[in-house]
């Protein structure tokens, strides 16, 4: 479904990404891991076209999309969960997943996704009309995932979802991530909590330093000496 092939990029003169590839298969949820600063989010961004490449290519679905508008990569299927959620605090929960709905094709889908959100995550309902600067935490993030659906896609990408929330609150937001996929969307997970990436996702990469260190299933990524030293505490 996607394939990154040897992406570079770079903030003015400083290398963030190094000849970085990468592939997702359609119905899959595959975890990004590595430490702060590894270029985790600025992959997540080059594939919204949010920032420009050196070199190397993204393709979704067969097509280049490395050189087309962000709004026409959503509008093409993929849709991006940013790190710190990105909510509008002074609007309703309602207006912040109706915001989500802003392409062609999820217009169409608006009250069907809606459905979905809810069923999701019920507690988004009972806060519909609430403003959303005065969820939790926990809830914020949930509302960033649901407008992150109301885009209607086939790839969703979430940019660290277990960040500064209680351990009670990550198992259902993964949960939450299981049934998404269940219901037909591929996921590409960025994410800081290694055990919990590695119990929910098929696939995984570790980034370290703007380069792919590691790649493989989550089953032998697992027993892998790195990851039980550098991430794991074994």
């Amino acid at each position: 479904m996607l394939k990154i092939s040897e992406l570079n990029v770079a903030y003015d003169s400083i290398r963030v990404l190094w000849d970085v590839s990468l592939e997702i298969e359609e119905g899959k949820i595959v975890a990004l891991l590595g430490p702060n600063g590894a270029g985790k989010s600025t992959l997540l961004k080059s594939v919204m076209g949010l920032v420009p490449l050196i070199s190397g290519s993204i393709e979704f679905e067969g097509k280049i999309v490395n050189k087309l508008h962000p709004s026409r990569i959503t509008e093409m299927g993929i849709s991006y969960v940013p790190e710190g959620r990105g909510i509008f605090p002074y609007m309703t929960v309602r207006e912040n997943l109706e915001l989500g709905a802003m392409s062609k094709r999820s217009r169409k889908l608006m009250q069907e996704n809606l459905r979905t959100c809810f069923e999701l995550f019920p507690i988004l309902r009972e806060r519909e009309k609430q403003l959303a600067g005065t969820l939790s935490g926990g809830e914020m993030q949930m509302l960033a995932i649901a407008r992150g659906l109301m885009a209607a896609p086939r790839l969703l990408m979430v940019d660290e979802a277990s960040l500064g929330l209680a351990p009670i609150v990550v198992i259902k937001l993964f949960g939450v991530l299981r049934e998404i996929n269940a219901r037909g969307v591929t996921i590409l997970l960025v994410e800081q909590n290694v055990l919990q990436a590695l119990d929910v996702a098929h696939k995984a990469y570790v980034l370290e330093s703007g380069k792919i260190l590691l790649e493989g299933d989550t089953v032998s990524l697992r027993g892998h000496e790195h990851i039980k030293k550098a991430y794991l505490g074994l």
